[in-house]
C-alpha cells in the first residue's frame, strides 16, 4: 500500500497538474483513494492522452486517469 502524507500528494498533484495543464484533453485533476488501500493523483479527461505524456507514478505516488469528458458545474 501506497502511503503519502497530504503534503507528498499535493507536491505530486502540482507536478502532473504542470504536465497537463494545457493540454485540450485535461479536464480536472484531485486525489483519489488508490487501488491498494492508498492514495492516488487522479486526472479526469476530456479524451485519451497520447502514450508517455504521464507516468504511472511520481515518487511512488499513483497516476490514475478517467475519461469523463468535459466536468461541468452542477445546477443548484
Amino acid at each position: 500500500m501506497v502511503e503519502g502524507t497530504f503534503e507528498q500528494l499535493n507536491k505530486v498533484k502540482a507536478q502532473v497538474r504542470a504536465l497537463v495543464i494545457n493540454r485540450t484533453e485535461y479536464a480536472g485533476i484531485g486525489i483519489a483513494a488508490g487501488q491498494d488501500g492508498g492514495y492516488a493523483i487522479k486526472v479526469n479527461l476530456r479524451a485519451p492522452l497520447q502514450e508517455g505524456v504521464l507516468p504511472s507514478e511520481i515518487e511512488g505516488i499513483p497516476i490514475q486517469t478517467e475519461i469523463t469528458g468535459t466536468v461541468r458545474a452542477a445546477n443548484p
